[in-house]
């Protein structure tokens, strides 16, 4: 494991074992999204995939502390990568909101529409948008963040019609610094 991969995980487990350490909730979904994450790295890379939801949990936390939502940013991946099923999740409103985060081979925007009418879903999505956005800071990175199809996607979500209104606004500039840092 790379270093940077090490440390955002430290930092990940003392956030929420600090942070959260009395919530049942988002215990149990800590738990689970490692063991279910268990050997998966992110495409292309020795990065842990555990980064990922570490990643969109921690920017979810700038917008809320709600235990379900920070519980689905932890799980949003399971069932897509993982096979996991959500009526074994501890929560209805957790499976609930797993199942809108979960593609189940629609394309993005039908995906995107699935999510509208929930505001908890679109914040968690925005996330993990965001994440895959400031996902590696290399060379790729900045390839990766200059395809239109990418920010354009990102845009619809946050009701900007193009990427590049959304690369202006507050939220992307502070959480693109904070990512950018952490992966000096």
């Amino acid at each position: 494991m790379n270093e940077k991969a090490e440390e955002i995980i430290q930092v990940g487990l003392l956030y929420f074992c600090g942070a959260w350490s009395d919530n049942w909730l988002v215990t149990w979904s800590l738990g689970y999204a490692f063991g279910a994450h268990h050997k998966q790295f992110r495409k292309n890379s020795d990065i842990p995939y555990i980064v990922h939801p570490l990643q969109v949990a921690k920017f979810l936390s700038y917008d809320t502390q709600d235990p379900v939502m920070m519980s689905a940013a932890l799980l949003h991946d399971t069932v897509e990568d993982c096979g996991a099923n959500v009526d074994n999740f501890p929560n209805k409103e957790l499976q609930s909101l797993v199942k809108l985060l979960t593609n189940e081979g629609e394309c993005k925007r039908s995906s995107i529409k699935k999510i509208r009418d929930s505001t908890k879903a679109l914040h968690i999505k925005m996330a993990d948008r965001l994440a895959n956005l400031t996902d590696d800071l290399t060379d790729y990175h900045e390839t990766y963040l200059n395809k239109d199809s990418v920010r354009e996607s990102t845009g619809d979500l946050l009701g900007y019609s193009t990427g590049t209104q959304l690369r202006e606004t507050k939220v992307f500039t502070d959480l693109f610094n904070y990512t950018k840092e952490i992966w000096k």
